[in-house]
């Protein structure tokens, strides 16, 4: 089974694989629990800005994060 670290080595090289969630911040699933990473590309840089339950994958809450970004 694959783990949520598994997951993370992978996103650096998968990133672009996954669909935008809202505007410019993506989401990657994880298979073992109902969550997912949110994060956005900047430059070659995958930034992720939370890993949050399905449930509660907030436009808002992560817009709030990506802002602290510029």
């Amino acid at each position: 089974m694959r783990t949520a670290t598994s997951r993370f080595e992978r996103l650096p090289r998968e990133a672009w694989l996954y669909r935008p969630r809202f505007s410019d911040i993506w989401r990657m699933n994880l298979r073992a629990f109902p969550h997912g990473i949110f994060y956005f590309l900047q430059a070659d840089t995958v930034i992720v800005v939370g890993v949050l339950h399905a449930a509660r994958d907030s436009e808002a809450e992560l817009r709030r994060r990506r802002e602290l970004y510029g």
